[in-house]
């Protein structure tokens, strides 16, 4: 990957202005993994209920649809636990790359850029402060 700054005065992890301007209107917004994602459910988000419906948590005033997942396999992520001298266990993670794809029910889709972007959406809180899940939205 190569990384090019245009302009040095802007936040370089902020969504683009041309992209804020599509999703005050949109309707429909996928989500795309940066890094790997740690779910209570699988590929499904534990932020979604029954239904497929909920809301990520960076933004919890914009509720969304589950409309479809485009995921790899799942792979494994484990490590050594100094504090007690053995392995961790291994916990299955949704790869980078995934994407899932919404229907907005409600809220404006606008913050999910402006709140959520290059945010985690993994469940647990501690596995969003330890980098899993971190995603940018997009249109479509």
């Amino acid at each position: 990957a190569t990384w090019k700054i245009l302009d040095a005065s802007t936040d370089r992890f902020a969504a683009p202005k041309s992209l804020l301007e599509k999703a005050r209107s949109a309707r429909r917004v996928r989500m795309v993994l940066t890094s790997p994602a740690i779910f209570s459910n699988g590929s499904l988000p534990g932020w979604l209920n029954d239904d497929l419906v909920g809301s990520p948590p960076s933004c919890p005033s914009v509720t969304l649809r589950l409309d479809s997942i485009a995921a790899d396999r799942w792979a494994p992520v484990s490590g050594w636990s100094y504090e007690c001298n053995r392995p961790k266990p291994v916990r299955r993670t949704l790869s980078a790359g995934s994407v899932y794809f919404f229907l907005v029910e409600s809220g404006n889709p606008e913050e999910l850029f402006l709140q959520g972007w290059f945010k985690s959406v993994s469940d647990s809180e501690t596995d969003r402060l330890d980098g899993f899940g971190v995603a940018v939205w997009g249109v479509y």
